[in-house]
């Protein structure tokens, strides 16, 4: 689900905006299989080791876009490897957080936004996905989340008022419950809960613009 609803997403941004900057990308294969518009780059933020794995995984793959992995770990000036690599912070870019920010800090979390923010031309767009603080605290959670940091990977973030995370800064955001295109697709567990039971575990992707 969180794939095809930020697949979409992207490629509606890119249909003006030639710049896309994928944070903590990981594994992420989109340089290579979705439809970008000519003259498109791609950015790709992950750490050294990471960067270098997928180089030796995709190593006789061509990307679809032009693209441009950097090396870095989020906590050191990554915006500066950004604009050395030939990011134009002058001009509007497509922002995708996924699957990240529940690993983070929250005083992390409002560092990368910050950061983001600072880099972000009017008309630019922030794509990024949440856990819901009702859910991270869901007591069917538990045996997860015990498991995640046994494994070195805790989640640690969750909020029920996302699109906050960077309203505050300017950018107008709409929030997506994960579940509405899970159902709509046919690919969730259960109904979407309704937006008048504010317990509710959810998880939400939000779509901001700048």
């Amino acid at each position: 689900v969180r794939t095809r609803f930020w697949d979409e997403a992207l490629l509606r941004a890119s249909r003006t905006i030639r710049q896309v900057v994928i944070v903590a990308a990981g594994m992420d294969a989109r340089a290579y299989r979705l439809p970008w518009p000519e003259q498109t780059t791609v950015y790709e933020l992950d750490q050294p080791a990471v960067v270098a794995a997928k180089a030796r995984l995709l190593a006789d793959d061509q990307p679809r876009c032009v693209r441009v992995p950097i090396g870095i770990d989020l906590a050191d000036d990554w915006p500066g490897a950004l604009g050395a690599a030939g990011f134009d912070a002058r001009q509007p870019a497509v922002w995708l957080v996924e699957g990240l920010l529940q690993y983070l800090d929250e005083a992390a979390v409002h560092t990368l936004f910050d950061r983001i923010d600072a880099l972000s031309a009017p008309t630019s767009v922030l794509l990024y996905d949440v856990v819901g603080k009702t859910l991270l605290e869901a007591p069917f959670m538990a045996s997860l989340r015990r498991s995640m940091a046994q494994q070195g990977s805790p989640w640690l973030f969750g909020t029920d008022a996302p699109g906050e995370l960077v309203e505050h800064l300017g950018w107008s955001a709409v929030v997506t419950d994960v579940a509405e295109p899970g159902n709509r697709w046919n690919r969730w567990y259960a109904p979407a809960a309704p937006t008048d039971a504010p317990a509710a575990p959810r998880g939400y992707f939000v779509e901001a613009t700048r």
